[in-house]
């Protein structure tokens, strides 16, 4: 009997794994985007309160 393979298979098999890797990089970009937001969040929160410390109102001499 002759091997008639085209090749189809190596084919599909790449497609999986390029869907696979795809679907990792979008998951790990998905937590840096989170990660950079949480941070710009965090930062935000930390330099209100450092400018509410920072600015004291004045008391009134008495």
């Amino acid at each position: 009997m002759a091997n008639n393979d085209n090749g189809g298979e190596a084919i599909g098999a790449l497609i999986v794994v390029v869907f696979v890797v795809m679907a990792v990089v979008v998951a790990v970009m998905a937590l840096m985007s989170l990660g950079a937001a949480y941070g710009a969040g965090t930062a935000l929160y930390n330099y209100g309160r450092s400018l509410k410390e920072s600015i004291q109102p004045e008391r009134a001499a008495v």
